[in-house]
């Protein structure tokens, strides 16, 4: 017998069952709370097989006008406005102890802009850039050739160039943007 949850709220997120607001108010508890984001994973594990259960069914005439229609902008005009939700969803594993999240990509299709999660006492090595890469650290500590970087500091590395290995002791949130050279 599977354990009851102590927040119903949890499985109906992880059903995809809530509103937005109480979607965005578990969204906002999860982003600081890891054993809550811990929980929601589970669960989201544990009804995933629902999904796969249900019997393919062709979407209702006229849904994708509805989408349509609720992406425009008030005024009538297409909106040119992409959103992407800081959320467990599109995180992949990029390394040991590291995950990213692509926000865009170049015309080659490779990441332009990202998110980087890191794990607490992840190492990065070495690496080469081929094009400016510019980094903002939204949380935790990064330290880098000396220097202990924290939230709000910034660091470009020019196209060319090789970065020295980084770590970080707490973890960290970093948002990176990669640019032509």
């Amino acid at each position: 017998m599977n354990p009851m949850p102590a927040d119903l709220d949890i499985v109906l997120y992880a059903l995809g069952a809530l509103d937005a607001a109480d979607r965005e108010a578990i969204d906002r508890r999860r982003r600081r709370d890891a054993a809550l984001d811990q929980e929601i994973e589970t669960w989201e594990r544990r009804v995933a097989p629902l999904a796969l259960s249900a019997p393919e069914a062709a979407p209702p005439p006229g849904l994708w006008d509805k989408i349509s229609a609720a992406m425009d902008k008030p005024d009538g005009s297409a909106s040119d406005l992409r959103v992407i939700r800081f959320d467990h969803r599109g995180w992949e594993p990029w390394a040991p102890g590291l995950e990213v999240k692509i926000l865009t990509r170049d015309g080659r299709g490779e990441p332009e802009s990202f998110l980087m999660r890191m794990q607490p006492g992840t190492i990065v090595p070495e690496h080469h850039h081929d094009r400016i890469e510019e980094c903002l650290i939204i949380e935790g500590d990064l330290v880098h050739e000396g220097h202990v970087l924290g939230p709000g500091d910034f660091t470009v590395a020019h196209a060319g160039g090789t970065h020295s290995q980084m770590q970080t002791r707490t973890g960290g949130l970093l948002y990176i943007r990669y640019l032509a050279a």
